[in-house]
């Protein structure tokens, strides 16, 4: 068993220049940030079933009241200052045609999440940036951006839909809000709407903050900028050409939610550092290179803060996206054991969280860049190959856990299963893990990068988490059946009871 290490980011200054020296993006909200540039990367599809008494248009007229709820959240979150145009609704289409399978979802979910929000980043400006569709059997998919809800926010958005769904709204903010919103409504920040005022043409004044979408390529004569209406998202500078990447999905869902709690409570790991070491085991028994491969895991832990002023209108979590990220060294050998692996695992999650802070989305895949480093990832264009070789240390991938989602049953109304894909961007993991905990199921979501990971090999990598995992509660069940055993046996208990004399 190889030893784990961690490794410090530098984490580059959130105020980034353009060409001519200026700062641009200065005072911007991060849920400004994202709508001014509006790129398609920080993308979340999720899809979730509801059982219940409900027709298709009730479910779209819950939808939407949810998306007036979250944007009124929004506008207390973001220093008071609702620029989202209230006359723009929430693209929502009932679509009882579609294949409702978990395979046929699950590759419609990482298409969408894939395409962004609009495939033109003039249809998402000004409005809320979430797309709805209303399946059959009750399923809903919805696309939005990583800036409005993530992976840990989910919950709150089902809660409040099967709630609505009920009848009860418990957990509205409409009413306390209404006395506001005529204050708050199409009242941007002032440096929001100074930089849409100076757009030119449909471009940015300047370069856009980092690299994640430079609509106006370095070199580029601003007078000559012409209108791109209707044109498709433009490809940001200095990017490897495998930039432009698609996400694919598997799913699967097993019943294994409390025993791989209470067996990683027994031995004082969490479900995370057992999730870690089931897929990189997974991900070392699909190589064909012998003896140990390092691998590069990042643990994507919620850290967003409060509502302001002590305010639990959708529970404890705001829906700023902001986020811990932790990174450490696992090297991975053929005969490697899990819980072994487990630990190392947590000993690296552990070492890198005391040295990295809450960053803002924005700066996700540059911040994901420093870590990995250019020479790593960003220019090597097989670097991510599972047989490539250049493999080292540049295996990097994610597990994004959302936890157990409670109260998720209201009335007559209940979520039976959920699963979301985030889409990567070019430094991203090759291969990332989204977990979401329904009761004692874990829906399993394996998102992967397609040309560094065929669909045959996901799909054994998969099935290879999901024995790992049944393989590690397999003891926990052996010592219930001992003690199971040693109760019933009545020699047992005799000798049990002689004992307890003894010792009194």
């Amino acid at each position: 068993m190889g030893g784990c290490q961690s490794h410090q980011s530098s984490y580059s200054s959130p105020h980034s220049r353009s060409k001519s020296g200026r700062l641009v993006g200065r005072n911007l909200s991060a849920f400004e940030r994202l709508s001014w540039k509006a790129t398609p990367y920080a993308t979340i599809a999720h899809w979730f079933q509801v059982q219940g008494p409900a027709t298709a248009q009730d479910l779209a007229e819950a939808l939407s009241l949810v998306h007036h709820h979250f944007a009124a959240l929004q506008a207390i979150i973001q220093d008071k200052r609702f620029f989202l145009r209230p006359d723009l609704k929430p693209e929502i289409v009932i679509d009882q045609e579609a294949d409702v399978s978990p395979q046929s979802l699950a590759l419609e979910g990482a298409a969408e999440a894939s395409k962004g929000i609009a495939p033109t980043w003039q249809e998402c400006e000004g409005r809320l940036l979430w797309r709805a569709r209303i399946l059959r059997e009750g399923w809903l998919m919805l696309t939005f951006h990583h800036a409005i809800v993530d992976e840990k926010s989910i919950w709150m958005l089902m809660r409040e839909f099967v709630s609505i769904l009920s009848g009860r709204q418990r957990s509205s903010p409409k009413i306390a809000l209404d006395l506001r919103l005529s204050e708050l409504l199409d009242q941007p920040s002032s440096r929001f709407t100074k930089l849409m005022e100076q757009r030119q043409g449909g471009r940015l004044p300047g370069k856009a903050v980092g690299r994640l979408a430079d609509m106006v390529p370095l070199g580029s004569p601003r007078g000559k900028l012409k209108p791109r209406e209707g044109k498709e998202w433009p490809k940001p500078d200095g990017l490897a050409p495998w930039q432009c990447r698609t996400t694919r999905a598997q799913v699967a869902s097993v019943p294994l939610a409390g025993k791989l709690r209470a067996i990683c409570r027994e031995r004082k790991l969490t479900v995370n550092t057992a999730l870690l070491a089931s897929l990189a085991l997974s991900l070392r028994k699909q190589m064909s290179r012998q003896g140990k491969v390092g691998m590069r895991p990042i643990l994507a832990v919620d850290a967003r803060m409060h509502v302001p002023d002590g305010q639990d209108l959708f529970g404890s979590y705001s829906l700023g996206a902001r986020f811990r990220s932790g990174w450490g060294t696992l090297d991975v050998a053929e005969n490697t054991d899990f819980w072994d692996l487990a630990v190392c695992a947590k000993k690296a999650v552990e070492d890198a969280g005391k040295k990295l802070e809450a960053h803002n989305i924005a700066w996700y895949m540059r911040f994901l860049t420093a870590a990995m480093g250019k020479k790593d990832v960003a220019w090597l264009q097989g670097a991510l190959d599972l047989d490539g070789p250049d493999q080292g240390r540049t295996n990097a991938f994610l597990i994004s856990n959302a936890g157990i989602l409670p109260e998720l049953e209201s009335g007559d109304f209940k979520i039976l299963q959920s699963h979301f894909v985030s889409h990567q961007a070019a430094w991203g993991p090759f291969v990332w893990l989204n977990v979401m905990t329904l009761d004692d199921n874990m829906f399993l979501t394996l998102c992967y990068v397609d040309p560094l990971l065929s669909d045959e090999k996901a799909a054994d990598v998969l099935a290879l988490v999901i024995s790992n995992l049944e393989a590690a509660c397999t003891s926990l069940d052996r010592s219930k059946k001992i003690l199971q055993n040693a109760f019933d046996d009545p020699t047992a208990q005799q000798g049990c009871e002689k004992d307890k004399e003894i010792a009194v």
